[in-house]
């Protein structure tokens, strides 16, 4: 049985205990259609949201949109897709739930990932150990 969080497969995600730019970016990022091989769209508006939340944001080689927080001895690989399958399912919020193409799988990770690394990840005002607590 579903939860409430998912109610088509692949297709909603619980907004109703996010914060309201959360929501945001994933409405976002949910409404660019982003196709395999047609992902320049959405990897743009990724790019524009890590760069508004401090990451340091560059492509690689394959155009994927490539975010980093901090730069101690050790590293966190949040690792996500953004090309969806085709066909279109309508974005839109119903009673708390995001509904839309690729907003579990796997558009919602990576709106995540960006909206709740940052603020925990920050370097803290002493080093330790060669490197920033984090």
């Amino acid at each position: 049985m579903a939860s409430h969080s998912v109610l088509e497969a692949g297709a909603a995600v619980d907004a109703t205990a996010a914060a309201p730019e959360d929501v945001e970016l994933l409405r976002r990022l949910v409404e660019i259609e982003s196709l395999s091989g047609q992902e320049t769209d959405a990897v743009t508006e990724l790019c524009q949201a890590m760069t508004a939340r401090g990451f340091r944001v560059e492509r690689d080689a394959a155009g994927n949109a490539v975010g980093t927080v901090g730069d101690g001895p050790r590293r966190v690989v949040l690792l996500g897709h953004i090309d969806t399958v085709p066909g279109r399912i309508a974005v839109r919020i119903d009673d708390g739930v995001l509904h839309g193409r690729g907003a579990v799988d796997a558009k919602g990770p990576l709106a995540t990932f960006v909206d709740r690394l940052p603020p925990s990840w920050r370097p803290r005002a002493r080093p330790r150990r060669g490197g920033w607590t984090a």
